[in-house]
C-alpha cells in the first residue's frame, strides 16, 4: 500500500521530472519511524514483502537521495530491517536488503557482504543459499566460473589423455556432446529469457511491456480519481511496482536481473541467466548435451583404464566431473517432470499462491497441462499458448492480458 501510495505521489509530482521537494518528501516517507522505532522498511521486512521493499529502496526516489535511506536504523527492540527478515526467515526480502548494501558500499563480492548473506540461517540452508548463488553473492558470477571450471577438468583430460586412445565411435559421441554442451551454455547465457521491457530483443516481449506499462498507468490514475474506495481490490490487475507494469499470468519479478521475465522457470547461477518462456529451450538442452557428454567421457574413461590401467590424472578428473554429474541428473529429471506436466520450477515450488493453479474448490489444477504432445511443444516451443488462459468454459484461449483489461476497466 505505502509503494502504491509513493507512485501515486510520484505521479502527481510529473513522474521523473520530481523536484528537490518532492524528493525530500518521499526520502522521509521512507525513514519515517512509528512508535516502534520502526521505519516502512522495517514493517515491509516483518511481514515479508519484497517486493515493495526493492520498490522503497530502488524507485521512490532519484539516485542521488538513495544514499540517504536509513536502512540500517534499529527499532526500539535494537533491529535492523534485515535483522528482521534474517529472523522472519523471509529470504526474498534478506536478498533485496544485502544487495542494496552490497551497492551502497560497492563490495557485492568481498567475504564480509558473503557471511552477511549467510546470516541467520542454518548450516543446510546457508550450504543451499551459496550453492545457489543466493543473496549479495548472485552478482558474483562465481558459479557460472565454477561450472565452466569443472568441464575444463574434463576437456583438458580429454585433450590428453582420453581423446587419443579412444575408439572412433565413443570418441565421436563425446566430442560432438562436448561441443554442443559449450554451444548451448553459451547460447542460454546470451539469450533474451523474455524480459518484459521495451529493450527487449524480442518483438512479442516488446509489445507486451508497452501495454502492460499503459495499463499499470491506466490503474493508477483510476485509483487516484477514486476508484476502489470500498477496498474491494479483487478486480485489481496483478501489479509490478517496481517495473512499473501489470505483470502477464506466469511471469514472475527476477530479483537478479530486476526485471519480470515471461513464463519464469528461475534464475540460473550456472549458466549467469534467467530462465524463460524464450531460453528454457537451450538450458534443457544444455543439460541434454552435458549429461550425454558425460556418458561419452565416463564411458572412454572406463576404457582407458581397463586397456592401460590405473592413471591418477583421470581417476582425479572423473571424481573432480562426479561432483558436478550429480546436480546435473538431478536437474534434467526434475525439468523433464516439469515439461510433462507444462510446469515451471516457480509454479512447482509456490504454486499455493497463485490463483490460476487453483480449482473452485481450491485445490490445485494446472489449466496449461494439454496432454503430454502439447506440453512438450508448449514449454519448449514458444508461442503465446504459454502465457494465456482458458476461458470461464475452457472452450478457447485468449491472453491474459485481454484478462488484466477487463480488470483495468472495472476498477
Amino acid at each position: 500500500t505505502l509503494a502504491l501510495l509513493c507512485q501515486l505521489i510520484d505521479r502527481e509530482g510529473g513522474g521523473g521530472n520530481r523536484g528537490d521537494g518532492l524528493s525530500s518528501s518521499l526520502l522521509d516517507v521512507i525513514n519515517m519511524t512509528d512508535a516502534y522505532g520502526q521505519t516502512p522498511l522495517h514493517l515491509a521486512s516483518l511481514r515479508g514483502h519484497a517486493e515493495a521493499l526493492e520498490f522503497l529502496l530502488y524507485s521512490v526516489v532519484p539516485d542521488t537521495q538513495r544514499k540517504n535511506i536509513n536502512y540500517q536504523l534499529k527499532d526500539n527492540k535494537d533491529s535492523t530491517p534485515l535483522e528482521i527478515a534474517h529472523r522472519k526467515r523471509h529470504h526474498d526480502v534478506s536478498h533485496v536488503l544485502e544487495r542494496f548494501d552490497a551497492d551502497r558500499k560497492g563490495s557485492a563480492g568481498n567475504f564480509t557482504s558473503f557471511c552477511v548473506s549467510c546470516k541467520g540461517k542454518t548450516w543446510r540452508e546457508a550450504l543451499v543459499y551459496t550453492f545457489l548463488g543466493g543473496g549479495a553473492t548472485r552478482k558474483r558470477g562465481w558459479a557460472m566460473v565454477l561450472a565452466l571450471s569443472i568441464m575444463l577438468v574434463g576437456e583438458i583430460c580429454w585433450q590428453l589423455e582420453l581423446g587419443p586412445n579412444s575408439p572412433p565411435g565413443w570418441k565421436l559421441y563425446t566430442r560432438f556432446f562436448l561441443v554442443a554442451s559449450y554451444a548451448s551454455l553459451l547460447t542460454v547465457h546470451l539469450s533474451d529469457p523474455g524480459i518484459v521491457d521495451g529493450d527487449s530483443s524480442v518483438e512479442e516481449a516488446r509489445r507486451i511491456a508497452s501495454d502492460a506499462a499503459r495499463r499499470y498507468h491506466a490503474a493508477l490514475d483510476a485509483l487516484a480519481a477514486g476508484g476502489g474506495q470500498d477496498g474491494d481490490d479483487g478486480d485489481l490487475p496483478n501489479m509490478c511496482h517496481t517495473t512499473q507494469i501489470v505483470k502477464p499470468v506466469r511471469s514472475k519479478y527476477c530479483r537478479v536481473m530486476r526485471k519480470n521475465v515471461l513464463v519464469f522457470d528461475h534464475f540460473c547461477p550456472f549458466v549467469g541467466n534467467a530462465i524463460g518462456l524464450y531460453n528454457y529451450r537451450y538450458f534443457y538442452l544444455f543439460l541434454i548435451c552435458l549429461i550425454n557428454s558425460y556418458i561419452g567421457w565416463y564411458t572412454c574413461a572406463t576404457l582407458y583404464i581397463m586397456e592401460h590401467g590405473t592413471n591418477t590424472f583421470v581417476i582425479g578428473s572423473a571424481l573432480t566431473l562426479f561432483t558436478f554429474l550429480l546436480p546435473v541428473v538431478g536437474l534434467t529429471i526434475f525439468h523433464t517432470r516439469l515439461i510433462f506436466q507444462n510446469l515451471t520450477t516457480n509454479e512447482m515450488q509456490n504454486r499455493h499462491r497463485y490463483k490460476y493453479l487453483r480449482n473452485d474448490e481450491g485445490l490445485f489444477f494446472n489449466p496449461f497441462d494439454k496432454g503430454f504432445l502439447q506440453n512438450v511443444k508448449m514449454r519448449l516451443f514458444p508461442s503465446k499458448e504459454a502465457f494465456t488462459l482458458p476461458d470461464a468454459t475452457g472452450e478457447s484461449f485468449r491472453e491474459m492480458t485481454e484478462l488484466l483489461r477487463v480488470g483495468v476497466d472495472m476498477v
